[in-house]
C-alpha cells in the first residue's frame, strides 16, 4: 500500500510513497506535482501525466531508478532541474514541442537513455542529458544553449555517441549506434 498526499482541492501532489509501484496515471484533476513528490519512489515504472498538468518540477522524478517509461504531454512547459535524474532504467523520451525549456541535469544519470526526441530549436543547458547513455551529437547548431558556459562544455561532451537521425524533419530524433 503506498500513499499519495494532495492538497484539500485535489489539484496538487505533493508527496507519493516511496512503496509506489508499478504504473502511476495521475488524475485529470492535478494541476501541479510538487518539487520531489515521486523522488526516490524506487519501485515506480511508468508515468501518464495529464494535459492539465503545464510543468515538470525540481526533482519530481528524480531516483525513480526502475521508471522505464514517461508520458509527457503537449501541454509541459518547462521540464525543472534534475526533473528525471538517476532514472536509470528510461530508454526513451518524447519531449514535445511545447517544452520550453529544460533545467540543469534534467536527464542526469539516465545511463539507459537510448532515444531522445527534442523539437527544433529548443535551448537548454549543455549539463541536461550528463552521464545518460554513451551518445554523440553530430550538429549542435540546431539547438540553443543557454549560457555561453554550457556553449563550452559542447553538448558532444555531455551526450556521448549520439548520432541525429533525419535533421530537416521538423524534430530532432537522437539515437545510439547499433
Amino acid at each position: 500500500i503506498y500513499r499519495v498526499l494532495m492538497n484539500k482541492e485535489m489539484t496538487q501532489i505533493i508527496y507519493c510513497s516511496p512503496l509506489k509501484s508499478g504504473n502511476c496515471s495521475i488524475s485529470d484533476t492535478v494541476t501541479t506535482i510538487c518539487e520531489g513528490a515521486f523522488c526516490g519512489c524506487g519501485k515506480l515504472t511508468s508515468v501518464s501525466i495529464p494535459d492539465s498538468v503545464i510543468s515538470i518540477g525540481e526533482s519530481v522524478f528524480s531516483n525513480c531508478s526502475s521508471l522505464e517509461s514517461v508520458l509527457i504531454p503537449d501541454s509541459i512547459i518547462s521540464i525543472g532541474n534534475n526533473a528525471f535524474s538517476d532514472c536509470c532504467a528510461l530508454t526513451s523520451v518524447i519531449i514535445p514541442k511545447s517544452v520550453t525549456s529544460i533545467g540543469w541535469k534534467s536527464f542526469y544519470g539516465c545511463y539507459k537513455l537510448r532515444t531522445v526526441t527534442i523539437p527544433r530549436g529548443l535551448s537548454f543547458p549543455g549539463n541536461a542529458f550528463i552521464g545518460s547513455c554513451n551518445m554523440t551529437l553530430t550538429d549542435t547548431k540546431l539547438f540553443s544553449f543557454t549560457s555561453e558556459y554550457d556553449r563550452a562544455l559542447d553538448l558532444t561532451f555531455c551526450l556521448t555517441p549520439l548520432v541525429v537521425d533525419e535533421l530537416f524533419k521538423p524534430d530532432i530524433h537522437l539515437t545510439t549506434l547499433q
